[in-house]
């Protein structure tokens, strides 16, 4: 895959995983440290160790660590950035030397991994100075705009901020139930 192709995906590595997925299991020439390093990190149950290290037994590595990779893309996307990271360190790089072709993909999924953390830094004392001063405002007697509402769209929910801007966000359909 070329840089521009791996472009495509960052910030999703569940199509990510899929696009490198036969080429990550060719790679995969023993199940070890890979399968164990998922057992490690909490990434695969007991249950599904033994299941996949059977199936190396009968198929191979290869046929299995693919079983293992399909199993995966099924799981959240929180558990595929964990598998990402463990493919991206040291000691599974050098035990599968075929993954060397995926290092610009792999760099591309850590960064976007630590550009989201980095997002998601604490809130600073600037933030909280705002909210206790729109907290304030609406003591006062201004009209609350952060009411859900239903909207016309089927299975989203708009939420009015504070600053009259609507933001339409996908949610699980359920009946909405007037307060009336």
């Amino acid at each position: 895959m070329s840089e521009q192709d791996t472009a495509l995906f960052v910030g999703d590595p569940r199509a990510l995983l899929k696009w490198h997925r036969t080429e990550i299991a060719v790679a995969v020439t023993d199940l070890f440290p890979l399968l164990h390093g998922m057992m490690d990190r909490d990434l695969v149950t007991e249950d599904r160790f033994q299941e996949i290290q059977q199936a190396a037994e009968g198929v191979g590595s290869q046929k299995a660590s693919h079983t293992l990779l399909t199993w995966l893309l099924s799981r959240d996307v929180r558990t595929i950035q964990r598998f990402w990271s463990l493919l991206s360190s040291e000691y599974i790089l050098s035990s599968y030397p075929r993954l060397s072709g995926l290092r610009s993909a792999l760099k591309s999924v850590t960064e976007s991994l630590a550009h989201r953390k980095a997002r998601r830094s604490p809130p600073s004392s600037k933030s909280i100075h705002q909210q206790k001063t729109q907290a304030k405002r609406k003591a006062g007697g201004d009209k609350d705009n952060g009411s859900v509402t239903h909207s016309s769209c089927t299975g989203k929910v708009i939420f009015k901020v504070n600053y009259g801007v609507n933001i339409c966000t996908r949610t699980r359909e359920y009946p909405v139930v007037s307060s009336r």
